[in-house]
């Protein structure tokens, strides 16, 4: 039972190590361009006014994530705010309301299709980790601010 025990913890230990050297790493290429090649197409069918309600939900948290990452410092200077692309989605979410499809005007699109560009340049730079991070701020805002309010205590 001795020897198994170590060999469990021995195998435990390199699982370990393995996952802090991937977390150190960027997304893998092909994942990169899953996400990159679905965001990109969501774009697409709002520009072409066929959109939904969930892509717009996903890209106005894709340019969360993108904010979350700036603050992390990763792929380099971008000059949108996350305040300017959050006004822009809701006047196409309140005029998809009345409409019944969403969609985005060429401007709209345009700051869209910018930080689309930028969100590609921050996953081929941020670690797995931080891209952990930000998720686990976007599905448990509450817990994210909790920890942040007990760090700093």
């Amino acid at each position: 039972m001795t020897s198994r025990n170590w060999i469990h913890r021995l195998s435990q230990s390199s699982a370990r190590q393995d996952r802090k050297k991937t977390d150190l790493l960027p997304l893998p290429v092909g994942i990169r361009n899953v996400l990159s090649l679905e965001y990109h197409l969501l774009l697409e069918t709002l520009r072409a006014g066929a959109g939904t309600l969930s892509a717009l939900k996903i890209l106005t948290r894709v340019a969360l994530a993108t904010s979350m990452l700036d603050e992390h410092g990763y792929g380099g200077r971008f000059n949108l705010t996350f305040d300017v692309l959050e006004d822009a989605a809701y006047r196409s979410f309140k005029r998809g309301e009345l409409i019944g499809t969403f969609s985005f005007e060429e401007e709209t699109f345009c700051l869209f299709a910018e930080l689309l560009t930028h969100h590609d340049r921050q996953l081929a730079a941020a670690p797995v980790s931080a891209i952990e991070r930000v998720g686990k701020r976007l599905e448990h805002p509450n817990h994210a601010i909790a920890a942040r309010t007990v760090q700093s205590r």
